[in-house]
């Protein structure tokens, strides 16, 4: 092996290193606070989300049934909380410590999530409702 390659391999080494013990470093309390917040978002997001498939079998079943006034309200709501919780995802990301109004953020995406669980817990149950 030629001492420049021994070197590069001693450089590359040293770098792999220095960025693995970076990574080692405590998170800060801002850290904190966003993983905190997030992890409390997505706990949300995360029990409503297997109802999706429910919203889906509700819309296919009142589908079925008369297409009277009613039911066709109770479709759009279930239309709007699957939209809802679709423009919900693709709209959400985590903050980083360097975005000034994180809290804000994450303040307003727990009322949004809180809306997109409300409408989507009410249209599944209005629904079941009806079709008792």
């Amino acid at each position: 092996m030629s001492k420049r390659s021994f070197v590069c391999k001693q450089i590359i080494t040293l770098a792999v290193l220095v960025l693995s013990l970076n990574q080692c470093k405590p998170p800060t309390p801002e850290q904190l606070e966003i993983n905190q917040k997030h992890d409390e978002i997505m706990v949300i997001h995360d029990e409503v989300m297997p109802l999706m498939k429910d919203i889906y079998q509700l819309k296919k079943e009142l589908k079925k049934s008369s297409g009277s006034e009613e039911v066709q309200i109770l479709i759009k709501r279930l239309e709007d909380a699957d939209e809802a919780m679709m423009d919900w995802m693709a709209g959400y990301d985590k903050p980083s410590t360097s975005d000034e109004n994180y809290k804000a953020y994450l303040n307003q995406q727990m009322v949004d999530v809180k809306e997109m669980q409300n409408a989507m817990l009410n249209s599944i149950d209005n629904a079941k409702k009806y079709l008792q």
